[in-house]
């Protein structure tokens, strides 16, 4: 018998038949691989076979009715997996049938289960001649192209129209994977990354899967399984692999030959299976109506359940969408309550953080009353209002200005003593140049003997009376040993000359003692006053350190006598501003004074000596020793 093409061609558009034995109580039903037209070519002929068919979980109630325009095949054709698979799509199934998807249930995270796997995808991969050439030791670390390359491998080895790259492994391998029934996880998440924790026990399940595939393809024999390897003539099931395979691989292999009588030859063979499996016909028209009388009751059950699982189905349908509004609604009103919590603990918050800073501003607001309260208390026991404090501050702001301007009057002061000291410096140099030039008319007219006797001193802090009347003394002499030895005019002029001289010398000496007088009693003055105005400016620095002292102790204690001493202080700033004014008027009176006299002096000095000089000048005496 040839080989049957079971489970190599997809049967999913064939209608469902089904045969029957006369022990239909024991026996099995069986999914049948056989291709089958859509339509035969003998649709059109006059023998048909029923395509009303309602199936049950027993099979004693059940009859086959042949029709003329399909042909009768063996077992029960395998439903499609098009609506079996839901990849991606709702678990929920309908009333009427369906499954979930099952789930993969092998162990994935689990290290030894890993091993075992990594192992065994290993060693399949080594038996292909071409996976030696993948990897070396280990697929560790599984990168992406040693993954795709694996897959590619795997793949082609169960179909070799199938070639799987870098470039479309993405979008393949899922579709591969449900088409295969893959019950694993396949994501894009972990496609990208198969090397990464997460990723690489999904791509080792996956690899794992591929291999034992590969293993079942090439190690199991369908034949082996159509088959049993003994027959038995006391076995019921043995009918079918005895009758039933032997004419479904005849109907195949004359579907498949283009047989010109192929109807002819399809109905022999369908009269001859008749036969075998229906050897009495008149019981088997006797089942035939007690089949269609419960198939008619049964259709009227099944009307009436598809009435009423329409209705549920409508009900169903409509209490999802009620569902489905109800969850929205509460969804809302969920995320409302959450709003209106949050709003409630924000609230709360709010309410918390302004307490706490109500009693802040109510503990700010009692201390501030204290210090008001207190700030009551120390104006009440205070005898001197701020205001007399800040006019006694003022006060002694202005005597401390005062003093600073009378302290630039007493350095002006110096200043000016300084300048008169030079002038006096100057004036004694001056005189003590005219004394020279004195000295040195005197030498050149009166011997050496007699001039020692009328000679003045050039340092004019050697000069005094004793000197000027030694001098005198002197020329009275020289005047008589003149009028004695000599009688003429020029003696009497010389005479003349010589008493002016002495008279000018004379007036000379009283105007310079005056002079020096004056000048000591004024210098002294000056500094007298000078060491009174010291000591009443530094008594009032110390007033003014004792007020400024005083006043801090008055604003730290407040005695009870600071109004008096206020007063105290207030007047005696009024006499020391007053004594200051007087003393900066005397002062100035007494500088202006003294320098008028100064002026005065130094001009009779220097008129005096340009005269004297005059009338020396030229003049030569009898007695010179130069005669």
């Amino acid at each position: 018998m040839k080989k049957s093409s079971l489970g190599r061609r997809s049967s999913a558009a064939a209608p469902p038949r089904t045969i029957y034995s006369e022990f239909e109580t024991t026996r099995r039903e069986k999914v049948s691989g056989i291709p089958v037209r859509s339509r035969a070519s003998s649709a059109d002929r006059n023998v048909s076979m029923s395509s009303t068919l309602v199936r049950s979980k027993s099979t004693s109630n059940i009859r086959l009715e042949v029709s003329h325009d399909r042909r009768l095949t063996g077992g029960v054709e395998r439903p499609s997996r098009a609506g079996a698979i839901s990849y991606g799509s709702s678990a929920r199934c309908s009333s009427y049938g369906g499954t979930k998807s099952k789930r993969d249930n092998r162990p994935l995270q689990d290290k030894e289960w890993q091993i075992t796997a990594l192992r065994q995808v290993e060693d399949v991969i080594r038996s292909i001649p071409e996976g030696t050439e993948l990897f070396k030791t280990s697929i560790k670390p599984l990168t992406i192209k040693l993954f795709v390359d694996i897959v590619n491998l795997l793949l082609s080895r169960l179909d070799r129209s199938i070639n799987i790259t870098t470039a479309n492994y993405k979008s393949e391998i899922p579709y591969l994977a449900k088409l295969m029934l893959y019950r694993g996880k396949i994501d894009k998440s972990w496609l990208i990354s198969v090397n990464t924790i997460h990723a690489f026990p999904h791509a080792l399940g996956f690899l794992h899967f591929l291999a034992s595939c590969y293993l079942c393809q090439t190690q199991v024999d369908p034949m082996s399984l159509m088959y049993p390897e003994n027959f038995s003539s006391s076995s019921e099931c043995n009918w079918n692999f005895k009758v039933i395979l032997p004419y479904l691989s005849e109907s195949s292999d004359l579907y498949f030959s283009d047989h010109p009588d192929y109807e002819r030859k399809q109905l022999e063979l369908d009269k001859h299976i008749l036969d075998l499996h229906f050897k009495d016909k008149d019981h088997l028209n006797s089942q035939i109506k007690s089949m269609e009388t419960d198939i008619v009751k049964l259709l009227e059950a099944n009307h009436r359940e598809k009435a009423v699982s329409e209705n549920l189905e409508k009900d169903v349908n409509y209490l999802e969408a009620e569902l489905d509004k109800m969850m929205c609604e509460y969804e809302k009103k969920v995320e409302q309550n959450n709003a209106i919590k949050d709003e409630i603990r924000k609230i709360e918050n709010d309410i918390i953080n302004s307490e706490k800073k109500q009693e802040t501003l109510n503990n700010c607001m009692k201390d501030k009353e204290k210090v008001i309260k207190d700030l009551q208390k120390a104006k009440e026991a205070q005898l001197v209002s701020f205001i007399d404090i800040k006019k006694i501050r003022e006060k002694c702001d202005s005597l401390q200005r005062d003093i600073d301007a009378e302290g630039k009057h007493i350095q002006q002061f110096e200043n000016q003593f300084f300048q008169e000291d030079l002038a006096i410096m100057a004036l004694q140099k001056e005189l003590e140049a005219n004394i020279k030039k004195y000295t040195q008319m005197l030498e050149e007219f009166v011997d050496e003997i007699s001039l020692e006797n009328v000679k003045i001193p050039e340092n004019i802090q050697d000069l005094n009376v004793e000197y000027i009347k030694e001098a005198c003394r002197a020329l009275a002499e020289l005047k008589g040993k003149h009028n004695m030895d000599t009688k003429d005019s020029t003696v009497q002029n010389n005479k003349n000359i010589i008493e002016k001289l002495i008279a000018e010398n004379a007036k000379l000496e009283s105007e310079l003692d005056s002079f020096e007088e004056k000048h000591n009693l004024l210098k002294e003055e000056i500094n007298i006053q000078l060491m009174e105005h010291k000591k009443k400016m530094v008594e009032l620095y110390k007033d003014l350190a004792d007020i400024e002292d005083k006043l801090l102790q008055i604003a730290k204690n407040m005695p009870d006598n600071y109004e008096d001493l206020a007063r105290r202080q207030t007047i005696i700033a009024d006499e020391m501003e007053a004594e200051l004014q007087e003393f900066g008027k005397r002062a100035n009176f007494i500088l202006s004074e003294r320098v008028a006299m100064f002026e005065e002096y130094k001009k009779n000095i220097n008129i005096m000596t340009n005269a004297m000089l005059q009338s020396l000048k030229g003049q030569k005496f009898p007695w010179s020793a130069r005669h």
